[in-house]
């Protein structure tokens, strides 16, 4: 469930004429802000998307490389997964300015 409206109906006018009619999808900035923050923190520590994968399993959190590229690339992913990976990575901090 959603949150945030991410969608919205465009539609130009006036009295007489219609010009335009669209949707638009804004930005969701805090997505891109996790998933920006997450693959930092990979980088950081030298690792790739593989390389997550099978430090998720040794703490015994099954994903695949795809499951794990889909999840960055939509930048929605629990924050659950989120410590999961940075508990697999080793770190205990965190910045949020990325």
């Amino acid at each position: 469930m959603r949150t945030t409206l991410d969608r919205y109906i465009v539609i130009i006018y006036d009295n007489y004429n219609i010009w335009a009619i669209g949707i638009t999808v804004q930005p969701n900035h805090w997505n891109d802000k996790a998933a920006n923050i997450l693959r930092s923190e990979l980088t950081r520590s030298g690792l790739s998307y593989g390389d997550l994968v099978s430090k998720l399993k040794e703490i015994g959190v099954i994903e695949t490389y795809a499951g794990i590229a889909n999840k960055l690339s939509r930048g929605s992913f629990s924050f659950v997964f989120f410590l999961q990976c940075m508990q697999a990575i080793g770190r205990q901090d965190v910045n949020l300015d990325e």
